[in-house]
Parts: structure tokens; sequence; C-alpha cells
């Protein structure tokens, strides 16, 4: 059978390289019709900066959110290791469920409720589920037909998640599928520190959803806990704020590089 970039990376017993990991989540687009890829090692300097605010309790309960394939999330944990600094690190993003079905001389990707096609990689060769070329145009249907006959045969598919599988089994981190602006009960007052890395900006939301999104994380945290916003510029330099949760408002108790652009927009949420 020709090599599958999905069973490269997910199948049992894989070790896949950096560039299979890389090729597949670039290839591979959510519903949105956005590619789930992040660039390695983009956090350093952000990590390093958080040493110096870090609570003193230790272990560190800690969330990402928005995580995309979690790689920066595992820089992080091991970053803070390399530190001697006790952590539990719970990574989210709102793509985390997908289902692999394979069928003969082709490999299937598709969304947790297996209603959209993520990935498709025929004889070997992947195939834009979301593309406008000829090759889409003729095969994406064929595909949809045979998963709607695969659901309706039965035809077993294998659960997967859409992280790095780097992070999958290290032991300082949990991964979950989580919607920044739904805070569940299980999550409420858990973490000395939140993360919110390229997520929370004026290129995503509006004002008013910022402003829900951050009085969201903000329950996430224990009393006194840190939120920390950070947005990555097209020349790779990181700007963000360190919040600290000071009574019913918010205390920024260290920068990087210019801050965050949404800082008033916390501050007046206070």
């Amino acid at each position: 059978m020709p090599r599958s970039l999905i069973r490269d990376v997910f199948g049992d017993g894989a070790t896949p390289s950096v560039d299979a990991e890389f090729q597949l989540f670039t290839r591979m687009r959510l519903p949105s019709g956005v590619h789930k890829t992040t660039e390695a090692r983009r956090l350093d300097d952000l990590n390093e900066r958080a040493l110096r605010v870090l609570p003193a309790d230790r272990p560190l309960d800690l969330m990402d959110v928005a995580v995309s394939t979690a790689i920066t999330t595992l820089e992080w944990s091991e970053q803070l290791a390399a530190a001697g600094i006790d952590h539990r690190l719970l990574a989210g993003d709102s793509h985390i469920d997908a289902t692999w079905l394979s069928l003969p001389f082709s490999d299937l990707l598709l969304d947790g409720d297996c209603n959209q096609l993520l990935l498709a990689v025929v004889m070997g060769r992947s195939v834009d589920a979301l593309g406008s070329s000829w090759r889409s145009a003729l095969v994406v249907p064929v595909l949809k037909t045979a998963v709607r006959l695969s659901k309706a045969m039965r035809v077993p598919m294998r659960h997967v998640e859409l992280v790095s599988p780097r992070v999958r089994g290290y032991p300082a981190i949990d991964v979950v599928e989580d919607d920044i602006f739904v805070t569940r009960p299980e999550l409420r007052g858990r973490f000395h520190v939140v993360r919110a890395a390229n997520i929370l900006n004026r290129g995503y939301f509006d004002d008013a959803r910022l402003r829900a999104a951050v009085t969201g994380l903000r329950e996430r945290l224990r009393p006194g806990g840190i939120l920390i916003v950070c947005r990555t510029l097209e020349d790779g330099s990181n700007h963000g704020s360190f919040f600290k949760a000071d009574g019913e408002g918010w205390t920024v108790v260290d920068r990087i590089g210019g801050g965050s652009e949404i800082e008033p927009l916390i501050a007046m949420s206070s």
C-alpha cells in the first residue's frame, strides 16, 4: 500500500518525523477552512519571561488555550521542567477530536462527528477536502460517498487527537477539547496560570467577544492567578502582558515586547 501521511503520524507504533507531522497539519483543513499548524519554538522568550511571575505554589496547575497542535505547549512544559518547576499542564483547543477511516488505497481524516472531511490521502497523495482544483472536485464527492457508506455499514473507525504526536503520552500534559468562551465547572478556579497566545487579538474578535473571553478565562484562575496574553507578529517577535487577578481587577506584573494590544481593554474590564 502507498505511504500515507495519516498512517505515518497516527498509525500504531508510528514515530513520525517533524517533517511528516508538519506536512499533515499544514495540509489538513478544519471545518472553518483554516489549517491546523503551529510554528515551533516561537514562544521560547515568552516562556522564559513567564518564569519571573509564576506563583510559588508547587506543583503548578497551568492551562494553555487555543493550542492548535500543542507543540508550543510541549515546549513550555519542557522549559518549566528544565527550570526545575513541578507542574501539570492542560492543553485546550476547539478542534481536538477526529476520526481516522482507513479504506483500500485511501486514508481519510474526519472531524469528531464524521461529518466533515479534514484530509484525504489517496494512493499516497493528499487531497485538499476544501480545495477548488480539478482533482479535489473529482475525488472529494467520491470520498464523501465512501464515508456515508462506511458509516452505514459500520466500518471500524479510529479516534485520534489532532495534536502533535510528541504531546501524546507526555506525562505533564493532558489534552482537552475546549471553548474559550465556555468555562466548564471542572475548570473553575483550578489554575495558577492560564496562557492565551495568538488567540485574543482584534484580528479574530471584536472588543465585546474579547471581553467575554477574558471574563471566562479569569473564572479558571485561582485567586492571584496569572493570565498571559501574547501575540506573535509576522517578524516573529512576541508582544504580551502578564496580568495578575487582583481582587476584582487586574494588575499588569510584566510585559514582553510592546505588551498585549488588548491590555487597555482588559484594564477596562476590571
